[in-house]
Formats: structure tokens, sequence, C-alpha cells
């Protein structure tokens, strides 16, 4: 990765102090408000360095990135109702042993995502 940078820093600990899968854009709300002049386009840049370089994960719902600090092997349920993305932290090792039996691969990494109706939207 690049220099450290203070902004950086700033982005990457505002990502990992938040469950939420925040946005660029709420990254960037978060943290003009202690480095007053940061860019969003430093913000995106950052985001994407970050991720590029497994400091964080970006994740991919209905057409918006979303950025997650925990980088430990996790899934993602998003609900198609209120449009949050819940952590699932479900061991899919029968999974991907099952798929790397049926298809003769070998992998090395897998992300699962799941998207549906949570429990608080169900209820209402």
């Amino acid at each position: 990765m690049k220099n450290y940078s203070i902004q950086r820093e700033s982005i990457l600990e505002t990502v990992r102090g938040t469950h939420s899968h925040p946005t660029a854009e709420w990254v960037f709300s978060k943290v003009k408000k202690t480095i007053p002049n940061v860019s969003l386009g430093t913000v995106y840049r950052n985001l994407g360095l970050l991720a590029d370089n497994g400091k964080i994960q970006a994740i991919h719902f209905d057409g918006v990135i979303h950025y997650d600090g925990s980088i430990e092997n996790h899934q993602h349920f998003y609900c198609i109702e209120c449009k949050t993305i819940i952590d699932i932290h479900i061991p899919n090792n029968s999974f991907v042993s099952e798929v790397e039996q049926k298809t003769n691969h070998i992998i090395a990494n897998s992300h699962v995502h799941m998207n549906g109706i949570c429990k608080s939207c169900k209820s209402k």
C-alpha cells in the first residue's frame, strides 16, 4: 500500500468503527467532521486501496458498494425491504468442500451474499 496518511487511517478507523456496512458517502460525512478538507474523491480512492489491500471488504448490493471493516470470513444478508446488510457468522467449510468435490476446483476464497426479508421487516 502507498505511504501512510492521516486521511487513510481516519477512513479505515471509520469503516472499522461501525457495523452498518457504510457507503463511501457515509464514510465521507463522518471523516469530514475530523478532517474538514477531505474530498469525496480522496475517500473513494482510499476505500478502494484499503479494499484492494485486504484491510476492509467491498461488498455490492443493489448496485451500491458498501464497506465492511471486518475481514474475517463471514457471509452477508441484505434485506430487500429496509436495505440493511447483516453479518452472518456461519462456517461455510462444508459448502466449500462440497463445491470442490463436485467441480474438482480448489477454492481459495468464497463470499456468500444472500438477500431476502429480515426478521424486523417480516414481523411488520
